[in-house]
């Protein structure tokens, strides 16, 4: 949405199709091959065979004809026999990926059309439609995340646009204020209310991340933006290495912390079991999610070609005869 809301006609660059290309060249090409380590881990290693582990119960079975078919095609996330199995957070992306088609379709228009409410209201409208019409049947795909795909929007658009209504809410929601508040109420549902209400609480979780965000964006556009403690950790050298390679962590870290639990597993004691845990599982999924992004996430990345051609280019330089 940066892109759109920063143009002066609100167009995706080169239509939907190429958005849609840039999208798959960023976001399946390490999925599928998370997928495949992921498959051959479990197909080699005992305890992640078996219902142990941190939650191996969701993951197993993990080599039917459904499970591996959905997966392939992205629909795993529609039904109950295949939304966690092989590697259980890969749900998201197949969510992630059937709303960028929505974006294009329906979420962009309505935007464009009726500006920051309409998007929001459209996105919630359908994803809440989805929840209530079919009874919950596809919760487990979260339907309502299209809504908060449309809050990222108006947060987008909010911060970058220079339509009035955009402008307006830029300059005049005390954004901060209204983040801190709705956080507040989060934590008190949060701790009265059970799964039965997840819906409600994720969709102000989204509301709560999008006012901070808002918050964000504007103190990093002021003079005093390095006073912002929030600002300061966010914009910490390992804050923004670690986001940097964050779809890796996300898409291996599962796999690893089940490993590694099948190793920790074996101590008799739940104090050191935690610990092990909490040391060796956390930095041996950072480190493996690091090596996965140089290996394989890194070359489908925005920045890779040209950074690429920017050095080949220097290289063939100081390689030629002139030089």
């Amino acid at each position: 949405m940066l892109p759109v809301a920063r143009s002066a006609d609100g167009q995706l660059r080169g239509g939907a199709r190429e958005y849609l290309k840039r999208r798959a060249w960023r976001i399946l090409p390490p999925y599928y091959i998370a997928l495949v380590a992921s498959l051959l881990l479990i197909a080699i290693i005992p305890w992640l065979q078996h219902e142990t582990g941190i939650n191996t119960l969701t993951s197993l079975p993990a080599f039917t004809p459904g499970v591996i078919l959905s997966h392939l095609f992205l629909v795993h996330n529609l039904h109950g026999a295949w939304v966690y199995r092989i590697n259980s957070p890969l749900w998201t992306v197949a969510t992630e990926w059937q709303i960028y088609f929505l974006f294009p379709a329906l979420l962009l228009p309505a935007w464009r059309r009726f500006g920051v409410p309409g998007a929001v209201l459209v996105g919630f409208i359908l994803g809440l439609g989805i929840h209530f019409v079919f009874h919950g049947h596809y919760d487990l795909a979260a339907p309502w995340f299209i809504g908060l795909f449309a809050l990222g929007m108006a947060g987008a658009a909010i911060n970058f646009s220079k339509g009035p209504l955009e402008t307006l809410l830029r300059n005049r929601v005390p954004w901060g204020t209204l983040a801190l508040v709705l956080t507040g109420l989060l934590i008190l549902l949060a701790s009265r209310l059970t799964n039965k209400y997840l819906p409600h609480l994720e969709i102000l979780t989204g509301i709560c991340a999008t006012c901070f965000l808002i918050y964000c964006a504007r103190r990093q556009a002021e003079s005093s933006a390095e006073n912002a403690l929030p600002l300061r950790l966010l914009n910490s050298r390992w804050a923004v290495t670690l986001g940097g390679f964050s779809y890796s962590l996300y898409l291996t870290h599962y796999v690893i912390l089940n490993i590694v639990h099948g190793l920790a597993n074996q101590i008799p004691s739940p104090t050191v079991e935690c610990l092990v845990m909490l040391t060796v599982g956390v930095l041996t999924s950072v480190a493996v999610a690091y090596l996965f992004y140089l290996c394989f996430e890194r070359r489908f990345t925005p920045g890779y070609k040209s950074a690429e051609t920017t050095r080949q280019n220097a290289r063939a330089t100081s390689e030629s005869p002139g030089v």
